[in-house]
Protein backbone atom coordinates (compact mmCIF):
# COMPACT_ATOMS: atom_id res chain seq x y z
CA UNK A 1 0.00 0.00 0.00
CA UNK A 2 1.38 3.39 -1.00
CA UNK A 3 -0.30 5.85 1.36
CA UNK A 4 -1.99 5.87 4.76
CA UNK A 5 -4.02 8.96 5.67
CA UNK A 6 -4.30 9.43 9.45
CA UNK A 7 -7.34 11.39 10.64
CA UNK A 8 -7.67 12.13 14.38
CA UNK A 9 -11.30 12.96 15.26
CA UNK A 10 -12.71 14.71 18.31
CA UNK A 11 -16.28 16.07 18.34
CA UNK A 12 -16.04 17.16 14.72
CA UNK A 13 -19.31 18.35 13.10
CA UNK A 14 -20.50 15.44 10.98
CA UNK A 15 -20.89 17.59 7.85
CA UNK A 16 -17.24 18.67 8.07
CA UNK A 17 -15.99 15.10 8.52
CA UNK A 18 -18.20 13.92 5.64
CA UNK A 19 -16.72 16.65 3.42
CA UNK A 20 -13.22 15.65 4.49
CA UNK A 21 -13.72 11.97 3.67
CA UNK A 22 -15.51 12.75 0.40
CA UNK A 23 -12.60 14.89 -0.81
CA UNK A 24 -10.13 12.08 -0.16
CA UNK A 25 -12.25 9.27 -1.58
CA UNK A 26 -13.12 11.19 -4.77
CA UNK A 27 -9.49 12.16 -5.35
CA UNK A 28 -7.09 10.51 -7.79
CA UNK A 29 -5.64 8.20 -5.12
CA UNK A 30 -5.94 4.50 -5.93
CA UNK A 31 -3.75 2.63 -3.45
CA UNK A 32 -4.40 4.04 0.00
CA UNK A 33 -6.11 3.59 3.35
CA UNK A 34 -7.78 5.96 5.79
CA UNK A 35 -7.06 5.44 9.48
CA UNK A 36 -9.47 7.29 11.78
CA UNK A 37 -8.72 7.57 15.50
CA UNK A 38 -11.68 8.87 17.47
CA UNK A 39 -10.25 10.49 20.61
CA UNK A 40 -13.27 9.87 22.84
CA UNK A 41 -15.84 12.01 21.02
CA UNK A 42 -19.33 12.45 22.44
CA UNK A 43 -20.73 10.44 19.53
CA UNK A 44 -19.40 7.64 17.35
CA UNK A 45 -18.40 8.22 13.73
CA UNK A 46 -18.23 4.54 12.85
CA UNK A 47 -21.06 4.87 10.34
CA UNK A 48 -19.17 7.57 8.40
CA UNK A 49 -15.97 5.51 8.53
CA UNK A 50 -17.80 2.47 7.12
CA UNK A 51 -19.44 4.62 4.43
CA UNK A 52 -16.00 5.59 3.10
CA UNK A 53 -14.17 2.35 3.84
CA UNK A 54 -11.98 3.85 6.59
CA UNK A 55 -10.51 1.87 9.47
CA UNK A 56 -12.06 3.25 12.66
CA UNK A 57 -10.59 3.08 16.17
CA UNK A 58 -12.25 4.66 19.20
CA UNK A 59 -10.23 5.45 22.33
CA UNK A 60 -10.64 7.34 25.58
CA UNK A 61 -9.89 11.05 25.36
CA UNK A 62 -6.12 11.61 25.65
CA UNK A 63 -5.64 14.61 23.35
CA UNK A 64 -4.48 15.22 19.79
CA UNK A 65 -0.87 14.12 20.31
CA UNK A 66 -1.87 10.74 21.73
CA UNK A 67 -4.31 10.30 18.83
CA UNK A 68 -1.56 11.06 16.30
CA UNK A 69 0.85 8.65 17.99
CA UNK A 70 -1.72 5.86 17.97
CA UNK A 71 -2.77 6.56 14.38
CA UNK A 72 0.78 6.32 13.05
CA UNK A 73 1.26 2.99 14.84
CA UNK A 74 -1.73 1.65 12.87
CA UNK A 75 -0.65 2.90 9.43
CA UNK A 76 0.40 0.28 6.87
CA UNK A 77 1.32 2.47 3.90
CA UNK A 78 4.80 3.22 2.61
CA UNK A 79 3.99 6.89 3.22
CA UNK A 80 1.81 8.64 5.78
CA UNK A 81 -0.26 11.82 5.45
CA UNK A 82 -2.23 13.61 8.16
CA UNK A 83 -5.59 15.24 7.62
CA UNK A 84 -7.55 17.18 10.23
CA UNK A 85 -11.11 15.92 10.43
CA UNK A 86 -12.72 19.25 9.46
CA UNK A 87 -10.42 19.96 6.50
CA UNK A 88 -10.45 18.80 2.87
CA UNK A 89 -8.15 18.43 -0.15
CA UNK A 90 -8.12 19.09 -3.88
CA UNK A 91 -8.96 16.20 -6.19
CA UNK A 92 -5.32 15.74 -7.27
CA UNK A 93 -3.52 16.55 -4.03
CA UNK A 94 -1.95 13.42 -2.52
CA UNK A 95 -1.30 11.22 -5.55
CA UNK A 96 1.30 13.49 -7.21
CA UNK A 97 3.07 13.75 -3.84
CA UNK A 98 3.33 9.97 -3.54
CA UNK A 99 4.51 9.62 -7.14
CA UNK A 100 7.14 12.33 -6.63
CA UNK A 101 8.37 10.77 -3.39
CA UNK A 102 8.80 7.39 -5.08
CA UNK A 103 10.38 8.84 -8.20
CA UNK A 104 12.89 11.06 -6.36
CA UNK A 105 13.46 9.14 -3.14
CA UNK A 106 12.08 11.97 -0.99
CA UNK A 107 11.30 11.39 2.68
CA UNK A 108 8.96 14.41 2.90
CA UNK A 109 6.94 16.03 0.10
CA UNK A 110 5.06 19.31 0.68
CA UNK A 111 2.12 20.64 -1.32
CA UNK A 112 0.17 23.92 -1.36
CA UNK A 113 -2.58 24.87 1.08
CA UNK A 114 -5.29 27.48 1.56
CA UNK A 115 -7.38 28.92 4.40
CA UNK A 116 -11.03 27.86 4.24
CA UNK A 117 -13.65 29.95 6.04
CA UNK A 118 -17.41 30.02 5.72
CA UNK A 119 -17.01 32.98 3.35
CA UNK A 120 -14.10 32.08 1.09
CA UNK A 121 -10.91 30.15 0.37
CA UNK A 122 -7.67 32.14 0.33
CA UNK A 123 -4.11 31.25 -0.68
CA UNK A 124 -1.24 33.07 1.07
CA UNK A 125 0.90 34.19 -1.84
CA UNK A 126 3.80 35.18 0.44
CA UNK A 127 4.24 31.67 1.85
CA UNK A 128 7.55 30.32 0.53
CA UNK A 129 6.27 26.70 0.36
CA UNK A 130 3.65 27.98 -2.12
CA UNK A 131 5.60 30.54 -4.18
CA UNK A 132 8.99 28.75 -4.31
CA UNK A 133 10.29 25.37 -5.48
CA UNK A 134 12.14 23.28 -2.92
CA UNK A 135 14.53 20.34 -3.15
CA UNK A 136 16.72 20.02 -0.06
CA UNK A 137 19.04 17.21 0.91
CA UNK A 138 20.77 16.38 4.19
CA UNK A 139 22.62 17.89 6.01
CA UNK A 140 20.72 21.09 5.10
CA UNK A 141 17.23 19.80 5.92
CA UNK A 142 17.16 20.76 9.62
CA UNK A 143 18.74 24.13 8.84
CA UNK A 144 15.98 24.82 6.32
CA UNK A 145 13.28 23.84 8.80
CA UNK A 146 14.57 26.12 11.54
CA UNK A 147 15.60 29.00 9.27
CA UNK A 148 11.94 30.08 9.06
CA UNK A 149 12.12 30.79 12.81
CA UNK A 150 8.41 30.19 13.30
CA UNK A 151 7.20 32.77 10.77
CA UNK A 152 5.65 30.31 8.29
CA UNK A 153 3.48 27.69 9.92
CA UNK A 154 3.37 25.68 6.67
CA UNK A 155 6.79 24.28 7.63
CA UNK A 156 5.64 23.09 11.04
CA UNK A 157 2.13 21.71 10.51
CA UNK A 158 1.69 18.06 9.59
CA UNK A 159 -1.24 18.22 7.19
CA UNK A 160 0.31 19.68 3.99
CA UNK A 161 2.90 16.90 3.64
CA UNK A 162 3.43 13.20 3.16
CA UNK A 163 6.16 11.38 5.08
CA UNK A 164 8.02 8.15 4.51
CA UNK A 165 6.52 5.89 7.18
CA UNK A 166 9.85 5.06 8.79
CA UNK A 167 10.67 8.78 9.10
CA UNK A 168 7.38 9.83 10.71
CA UNK A 169 7.30 6.72 12.93
CA UNK A 170 10.81 7.55 14.15
CA UNK A 171 9.78 11.13 14.85
CA UNK A 172 6.68 10.00 16.77
CA UNK A 173 8.79 7.56 18.80
CA UNK A 174 11.20 10.32 19.83
CA UNK A 175 8.34 12.62 20.83
CA UNK A 176 6.60 9.89 22.85
CA UNK A 177 9.85 9.20 24.71
CA UNK A 178 10.21 12.77 26.03
CA UNK A 179 9.74 12.90 29.79
CA UNK A 180 7.59 16.06 29.75
CA UNK A 181 5.32 14.51 27.13
CA UNK A 182 4.94 11.30 29.15
CA UNK A 183 4.28 13.29 32.34
CA UNK A 184 1.46 15.14 30.60
CA UNK A 185 -0.15 11.80 29.66
CA UNK A 186 0.47 12.97 26.08
CA UNK A 187 -2.25 15.61 26.52
CA UNK A 188 -0.30 18.12 24.47
CA UNK A 189 -2.60 20.05 22.17
CA UNK A 190 -0.46 23.02 21.14
CA UNK A 191 2.88 22.94 19.35
CA UNK A 192 2.83 19.14 19.07
CA UNK A 193 2.87 19.35 15.26
CA UNK A 194 5.98 21.56 15.32
CA UNK A 195 7.68 19.08 17.65
CA UNK A 196 6.85 16.06 15.49
CA UNK A 197 7.85 17.99 12.36
CA UNK A 198 11.21 18.95 13.89
CA UNK A 199 12.11 15.32 14.53
CA UNK A 200 10.78 14.27 11.11
CA UNK A 201 12.83 16.89 9.26
CA UNK A 202 15.87 16.03 11.38
CA UNK A 203 15.54 12.41 10.26
CA UNK A 204 14.85 13.16 6.58
CA UNK A 205 17.48 12.85 3.86
CA UNK A 206 15.51 14.71 1.18
CA UNK A 207 12.57 17.16 1.23
CA UNK A 208 10.75 18.41 -1.88
CA UNK A 209 7.62 20.39 -2.67
CA UNK A 210 4.96 20.43 -5.38
CA UNK A 211 2.13 22.74 -6.48
CA UNK A 212 -0.64 20.43 -7.71
CA UNK A 213 -3.58 21.52 -5.56
CA UNK A 214 -4.58 22.66 -2.09
CA UNK A 215 -5.09 21.37 1.38
CA UNK A 216 -7.98 23.43 2.75
CA UNK A 217 -7.38 24.37 6.37
CA UNK A 218 -10.74 25.29 7.87
CA UNK A 219 -10.88 28.29 10.19
CA UNK A 220 -13.62 28.10 12.85
CA UNK A 221 -14.18 30.07 16.09
CA UNK A 222 -13.88 26.94 18.24
CA UNK A 223 -10.69 25.42 16.84
CA UNK A 224 -8.06 24.15 19.24
CA UNK A 225 -5.46 26.85 18.54
CA UNK A 226 -7.88 29.75 19.13
CA UNK A 227 -6.96 31.78 22.23
CA UNK A 228 -10.22 32.10 24.14
CA UNK A 229 -9.14 32.52 27.76
CA UNK A 230 -6.24 33.47 30.01
CA UNK A 231 -5.82 29.85 31.14
CA UNK A 232 -5.70 28.62 27.54
CA UNK A 233 -3.07 31.21 26.67
CA UNK A 234 -0.98 30.17 29.69
CA UNK A 235 -1.24 26.56 28.57
CA UNK A 236 -0.14 27.41 25.02
CA UNK A 237 2.84 29.38 26.31
CA UNK A 238 3.92 26.44 28.46
CA UNK A 239 3.58 23.94 25.61
CA UNK A 240 5.48 26.06 23.08
CA UNK A 241 8.26 26.86 25.54
CA UNK A 242 8.71 23.13 26.21
CA UNK A 243 8.81 22.43 22.45
CA UNK A 244 11.53 25.07 21.92
CA UNK A 245 13.50 23.76 24.91
CA UNK A 246 13.45 20.28 23.36
CA UNK A 247 14.57 21.63 19.98
CA UNK A 248 17.48 23.38 21.68
CA UNK A 249 18.57 20.21 23.47
CA UNK A 250 18.61 18.28 20.20
CA UNK A 251 20.17 21.11 18.16
CA UNK A 252 23.20 21.19 20.47
CA UNK A 253 24.06 17.66 19.31
CA UNK A 254 23.76 18.38 15.58
CA UNK A 255 26.18 19.79 13.00
CA UNK A 256 25.90 23.58 12.61
CA UNK A 257 24.63 23.72 16.21
CA UNK A 258 25.53 27.40 16.62
CA UNK A 259 23.44 28.45 13.62
CA UNK A 260 20.51 26.22 14.63
CA UNK A 261 20.46 27.65 18.16
CA UNK A 262 20.33 31.20 16.76
CA UNK A 263 17.28 30.25 14.70
CA UNK A 264 15.57 28.71 17.74
CA UNK A 265 16.37 31.81 19.79
CA UNK A 266 14.73 33.98 17.14
CA UNK A 267 11.73 31.63 17.17
CA UNK A 268 11.51 32.16 20.95
CA UNK A 269 11.49 35.91 20.45
CA UNK A 270 8.73 35.64 17.87
CA UNK A 271 6.58 33.52 20.18
CA UNK A 272 7.15 35.97 23.04
CA UNK A 273 5.89 38.80 20.81
CA UNK A 274 2.93 36.75 19.62
CA UNK A 275 1.82 35.68 23.07
CA UNK A 276 2.49 39.10 24.59
CA UNK A 277 0.22 40.62 21.94
CA UNK A 278 -2.51 38.13 22.84
CA UNK A 279 -2.07 38.79 26.56
CA UNK A 280 -2.17 42.55 26.07
CA UNK A 281 -5.34 42.30 24.01
CA UNK A 282 -6.93 40.22 26.79
CA UNK A 283 -5.59 42.58 29.51
CA UNK A 284 -3.93 39.51 31.05
CA UNK A 285 -1.06 41.44 32.67
CA UNK A 286 -0.59 38.58 35.14
CA UNK A 287 0.91 36.56 32.26
CA UNK A 288 3.66 39.06 31.44
CA UNK A 289 6.24 37.61 33.89
CA UNK A 290 5.35 34.08 32.76
CA UNK A 291 5.97 35.00 29.11
CA UNK A 292 9.36 36.50 29.99
CA UNK A 293 10.37 33.46 32.01
CA UNK A 294 9.09 30.87 29.52
CA UNK A 295 10.72 32.45 26.47
CA UNK A 296 13.77 33.81 28.32
CA UNK A 297 13.33 37.39 27.16
CA UNK A 298 14.10 40.49 29.23
CA UNK A 299 11.69 42.82 27.45
CA UNK A 300 8.20 42.25 26.06
CA UNK A 301 7.50 43.62 22.59
CA UNK A 302 4.41 43.55 20.38
CA UNK A 303 4.24 41.58 17.13
CA UNK A 304 5.72 43.24 14.07
CA UNK A 305 4.63 43.31 10.42
CA UNK A 306 7.51 40.98 9.52
CA UNK A 307 6.21 38.34 11.93
CA UNK A 308 3.13 37.82 9.75
CA UNK A 309 4.51 38.87 6.37
CA UNK A 310 3.89 35.43 4.86
CA UNK A 311 0.15 35.98 5.37
CA UNK A 312 -0.04 39.64 4.29
CA UNK A 313 -0.70 38.89 0.62
CA UNK A 314 -3.46 36.50 -0.38
CA UNK A 315 -5.32 35.34 -3.48
CA UNK A 316 -9.01 34.50 -3.24
CA UNK A 317 -10.04 31.26 -4.92
CA UNK A 318 -13.26 31.10 -6.96
CA UNK A 319 -16.49 30.64 -5.03
CA UNK A 320 -17.37 27.85 -7.49
CA UNK A 321 -14.13 26.01 -6.70
CA UNK A 322 -15.89 22.71 -5.83
CA UNK A 323 -17.81 22.70 -9.10
CA UNK A 324 -14.59 23.27 -11.03
CA UNK A 325 -12.90 20.44 -9.15
CA UNK A 326 -15.69 18.02 -10.09
CA UNK A 327 -15.31 19.00 -13.75
CA UNK A 328 -11.54 18.43 -13.65
CA UNK A 329 -12.09 15.09 -11.95
CA UNK A 330 -14.43 14.14 -14.81
CA UNK A 331 -11.63 14.90 -17.27
CA UNK A 332 -9.29 12.68 -15.25
CA UNK A 333 -11.78 9.79 -15.42
CA UNK A 334 -12.33 10.09 -19.20
CA UNK A 335 -11.82 6.87 -21.16
CA UNK A 336 -10.04 6.87 -24.49
CA UNK A 337 -6.97 8.50 -26.03
CA UNK A 338 -8.27 12.07 -26.20
CA UNK A 339 -10.87 14.42 -24.76
CA UNK A 340 -12.16 17.82 -25.85
CA UNK A 341 -12.36 20.33 -23.03
CA UNK A 342 -13.67 23.87 -22.93
CA UNK A 343 -12.12 26.23 -20.41
CA UNK A 344 -11.35 29.90 -20.14
CA UNK A 345 -8.11 31.08 -21.71
CA UNK A 346 -5.54 32.08 -19.07
CA UNK A 347 -7.30 29.97 -16.43
CA UNK A 348 -3.98 29.08 -14.80
CA UNK A 349 -5.29 26.56 -12.30
CA UNK A 350 -7.30 24.66 -14.92
CA UNK A 351 -4.38 24.70 -17.36
CA UNK A 352 -2.00 23.31 -14.75
CA UNK A 353 -4.46 20.65 -13.57
CA UNK A 354 -5.13 19.56 -17.15
CA UNK A 355 -1.41 19.43 -17.88
CA UNK A 356 -0.91 17.07 -14.92
CA UNK A 357 -3.83 14.92 -16.06
CA UNK A 358 -2.42 14.79 -19.58
CA UNK A 359 0.97 13.68 -18.28
CA UNK A 360 -0.33 11.09 -15.83
CA UNK A 361 -3.10 9.60 -17.97
CA UNK A 362 -1.15 9.93 -21.22
CA UNK A 363 -4.18 11.31 -23.02
CA UNK A 364 -4.53 14.15 -25.50
CA UNK A 365 -6.49 17.12 -24.14
CA UNK A 366 -7.89 19.38 -26.86
CA UNK A 367 -9.17 22.84 -26.03
CA UNK A 368 -12.36 23.23 -28.03
CA UNK A 369 -15.64 25.19 -28.05
CA UNK A 370 -17.44 22.00 -29.06
CA UNK A 371 -16.24 20.18 -25.99
CA UNK A 372 -17.15 16.90 -24.32
CA UNK A 373 -16.50 18.49 -20.91
CA UNK A 374 -16.66 22.07 -19.70
CA UNK A 375 -14.57 23.58 -16.90
CA UNK A 376 -16.74 26.37 -15.44
CA UNK A 377 -15.24 29.85 -15.50
CA UNK A 378 -13.84 30.91 -12.13
CA UNK A 379 -16.27 33.12 -10.27
CA UNK A 380 -15.55 35.54 -7.44
CA UNK A 381 -18.38 37.82 -6.36
CA UNK A 382 -17.92 41.59 -6.53
CA UNK A 383 -18.52 41.75 -2.77
CA UNK A 384 -15.62 39.37 -2.10
CA UNK A 385 -13.39 41.17 -4.62
CA UNK A 386 -13.85 44.35 -2.59
CA UNK A 387 -13.94 43.05 0.98
CA UNK A 388 -11.11 40.54 0.49
CA UNK A 389 -8.83 42.86 -1.44
CA UNK A 390 -5.57 43.00 0.57
CA UNK A 391 -4.99 46.67 -0.30
CA UNK A 392 -8.42 47.65 1.03
CA UNK A 393 -7.81 45.56 4.13
CA UNK A 394 -4.50 47.26 4.89
CA UNK A 395 -5.98 50.71 4.31
CA UNK A 396 -8.79 49.83 6.69
CA UNK A 397 -6.32 48.81 9.37
CA UNK A 398 -4.57 52.17 8.99
CA UNK A 399 -7.64 54.39 8.71
CA UNK A 400 -9.93 52.95 11.35
CA UNK A 401 -8.96 52.86 15.06
CA UNK A 402 -8.70 49.71 17.14
CA UNK A 403 -12.06 48.75 18.56
CA UNK A 404 -14.05 50.35 15.74
CA UNK A 405 -16.90 48.39 14.14
CA UNK A 406 -15.52 48.80 10.62
CA UNK A 407 -12.08 47.51 11.64
CA UNK A 408 -13.70 44.51 13.37
CA UNK A 409 -15.81 43.82 10.27
CA UNK A 410 -12.74 43.89 8.01
CA UNK A 411 -10.94 41.42 10.27
CA UNK A 412 -13.91 39.07 10.21
CA UNK A 413 -14.22 39.28 6.44
CA UNK A 414 -10.53 38.69 5.76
Amino acid sequence: MKLSIAIPVYNTPREYLDECLTSICTSTLDDYEIVMVDDGSAESYRDLAEKYGARYYRTENHGILAARIYAVSLCLGDYVAFCDSDDSVSFNYHRPMVDDAIRNGADIVINDWAFHTERCRRVCTGDSTIKDDMDISAPDVTEKFLSQEGREHSYYVLWNKIYRREVIAGAIERVAALSWVRDSDRRVSFGEDALISFFAWSGAKRVRNLHTGYYFYRITPNQTVAVTSENKLRYQIGCMAAVLDTMEDVARTLPMAESLLIHIGNWRALMSRTHYSYAKKMHATVLYPYIKESYRVTELKKSTYRDGAAYAGARTLPTNYSERERALRAVYETEGDSVRVRYRRNDRYAEKALSLIKEEREIKIIRSKNADLIIPRPHISLKNRILLNPVIYRLGMLLFPKGSKIRAMLKRKI
